[in-house]
């Protein structure tokens, strides 16, 4: 049948790769290969090889007969080569390409498993920087946040300052992803540790901030008030060019509310006002100052807070209610003034 022709076909072709890869090897023992070209792209020459392989790759598939579980020709010359040439300077670079091609695919397991090959046996080459970092991204990839963690550590006392520098802000990456893993899963005092870690452990990354934040974000949600406040203020003192200031001191201002301190509260976010009239807090804060005096037993001053709300933000969807709001109170502190005024400015918006 012709499928079995190709398939016979194929088998030579593979049966005489190890004779073609002798031939490659003699050639290299004569011709030492010169330093720069170790950590160069493959030439020409092993481009065109590599495509060929690629094409025989793609006609077994279409035959359904890829039954060594992901391991194909080009894997397999890989192989040969590095067989015959054991101890020559192009071994690394084959283990490279190796773990390359498996890590491109996401078949991590046997990424990592090649590029711990290098680690081990080729500590002094160009490429044992190289699997370093790669396995700790194959980690983060695959989930293995811990191990990812663990990995960029290695790499971090391997490095020069650039490196160094380049690895922290890895590590806390990885920190941060696994904190939130278990923020979803619902844990979050371990997950308020782990954001916390960060912050103490990597002070200077851009991530920092957004971390201690997150760590407080997690006490509200645990109902510690006091300690959600303590790391907000953090946050205030150590990172107050922060773009994230403004949301800080909003949600510290809400945690002095859940602790029914209403008046500290009302002026805390009253603060956030005045330092970002444009932020997006700004007019939720608004009302939430109004709200808390209110709640204080300021009722005139919470109805004074509303109306002001309405002017600034007529197009809230929220207004009428608030305008509403602050009538009932005019109404029950029996200031018609004040009902006057709003009926005056407001008819047009909310009608009677």
């Amino acid at each position: 049948m012709k499928i079995s022709s190709h398939i016979h076909t194929l088998i030579l072709q593979v049966a005489v790769l190890p004779l073609l890869f002798s031939c490659a090897f003699n050639r290299i023992v004569e011709e030492p290969v010169p330093e720069e070209l170790m950590v160069e792209p493959l030439d020409d020459e092993w481009n065109d090889r590599k495509e060929h392989l690629k094409t025989e790759l793609e006609y077994i598939d279409s035959l359904e007969q890829k039954e060594d579980k992901g391991e194909d020709i080009y894997i397999l010359s890989l192989d040969n080569f590095i067989q015959i040439a054991e101890d020559q300077q192009r071994v690394p670079r084959m283990i490279m390409l190796k773990a390359n091609y498996y890590f491109d695919r996401a078949i991590y397991s046997k990424a990592i498993e090649n590029y711990k090959i290098l680690i081990k046996k080729y500590r002094k080459t160009p490429f044992f920087i190289e699997a370093m970092k790669k396995i700790a991204r194959a980690y983060a990839r695959n989930g293995e946040f811990e191990n990812a963690e663990v990995w960029y550590k290695r790499l971090r006392d391997h490095g020069n300052d650039s490196l160094k520098r380049e690895t922290r802000s890895n590590i806390a990456g990885v920190m941060f992803r696994n904190a939130r893993q278990y923020e979803r899963k619902g844990q979050y005092n371990k997950a308020g540790s782990i954001y916390f870690k960060i912050y103490k452990s990597f002070p200077g990354v851009d991530m920092a901030p957004r971390a201690l934040f997150a760590a407080g974000r997690m006490k509200e949600k645990l109902g510690d008030w006091k300690r959600a406040i303590r790391i907000y203020q953090k946050i205030l003192r150590d990172y107050y060019e922060s773009s994230l200031v403004s949301m800080v001191m909003q949600r510290e201002a809400m945690c002095w509310d859940s602790r029914k301190a209403y008046k500290k509260a009302a002026k805390k976010h009253l603060n956030v006002i005045r330092s970002f009239p444009d932020s997006r807090e700004a007019s939720s804060s608004l009302q939430l100052a109004g709200n808390a005096f209110e709640k204080a037993g300021e009722r005139a001053i919470a109805a004074r807070i509303y109306e002001r709300y309405a002017e600034l933000y007529p197009k809230n969807k929220d207004a009428c209610e608030v305008i509403k709001r602050a009538k009932t109170i005019f109404q029950k502190e029996n200031m018609q003034d004040n009902i006057d005024k709003l009926q005056g400015n407001f008819s047009t918006l909310c009608g009677s």
